[in-house]
């Protein structure tokens, strides 16, 4: 139908399809929907726009939901939990500009919490124009987001905690694998379970700059990472062409010290160093404040 409200489903392929054979117009809502079990929650598929799915509840899906092209749509408000493969995978933009708006969703419990592009690992299929705010991501097996390939995509206000139990010290809240161009990115984030490798993690895939990382911007609170950025450039970021901006994070970041402990550099106190061979060009700030909460900035 065009559209489903409080709805409940379990056990297909695909739970609730939006695309080509099921749209008359545009802009409808679906919402209340309980769906697990399935392969796909939702599928989107490229001719599926202004769409808003509100409310309700997927969970143990491959994938929650499984977008290959949607257009001007928007998740609010979803309980997104317990997806084998991803909460929210999406692949490609389709056949107009994306403008995927994901907003005020508990994203818990998944493999990924959302999956952005193809291929992780090399520059998968190009998604642009993505808003990822407000959102719970916790305590995803892997990734809390994993991009390969994307422009213009903002994540931001969102909450961050306890990613990447099962690869201890291999997996981030968020992987930019490869292809990215212009993220904002401004979250909280709390190694909570002390497994986490790095709040934010890119890496560099073509030495002539060809398909680096390019004009991030990276903010953010980070509690509990001896290295909260993670950057691996490929050969020397040195030699790379400037006009490549294959290494550049811009913006505030900011270091707390473990709790009780005065301002320090030592070893007890690792949260107050920052490795700068990993950020080479941008603005560090570390908040050095003590347990009575004086603080002592250093700026570099």
């Amino acid at each position: 139908g065009n559209y489903a409200k409080n709805c409940t489903i379990s056990g297909f392929s695909t739970g609730i399809y939006l695309g080509k054979t099921t749209f008359v117009q545009r802009a409808y809502t679906h919402e209340f929907n309980s769906i697990r079990d399935c392969t796909y929650g939702y599928y989107m598929d490229d001719y599926c726009e202004y769409s808003t799915i509100a409310g309700g509840e997927l969970s143990k899906n491959t994938y929650n939901i499984y977008d290959v092209g949607s257009s001007n749509c928007t998740a609010i408000g979803i309980q997104c939990n317990n997806a084998d493969e991803a909460g929210i995978y999406i692949v490609g933009t389709g056949r107009n500009t994306k403008k995927f708006n994901i907003t005020g969703n508990t994203i818990n419990h998944n493999k990924r919490g959302i999956w952005i592009g193809n291929a992780v690992g090399s520059v998968g299929i190009q998604s642009d124009q993505l808003l990822i705010a407000n959102n719970e991501i916790l305590a995803n097996l892997w990734q809390g987001i994993v991009c390969s390939g994307g422009t213009d995509i903002a994540i931001k206000d969102n909450i961050f905690s306890g990613n990447g139990e099962s690869g201890v010290n291999t997996m981030d809240d968020i992987l930019l694998s490869g292809g990215c161009k212009r993220f904002d990115i401004n979250n909280k984030h709390k190694n909570s379970t002390g497994k986490t490798r790095h709040a934010v993690s890119y890496t560099n895939p073509a030495p002539t700059g060809s398909d680096s990382h390019a004009y991030h911007r990276i903010d953010g609170t980070f509690e509990g990472y001896a290295e909260p950025i993670g950057y691996t450039p490929a050969g020397n970021p040195a030699t790379l062409p400037i006009n490549a901006n294959t290494n550049i994070v811009q913006g505030v970041l900011e270091y707390w010290n473990t709790a009780g402990l005065a301002p320090s550099d030592s070893a007890a106190n690792a949260n107050a160093s920052v490795d700068l061979t990993k950020i080479p060009l941008g603005t560090v700030c570390i908040n050095n404040a003590d347990s009575t909460g004086d603080e002592q900035w250093l700026a570099t």
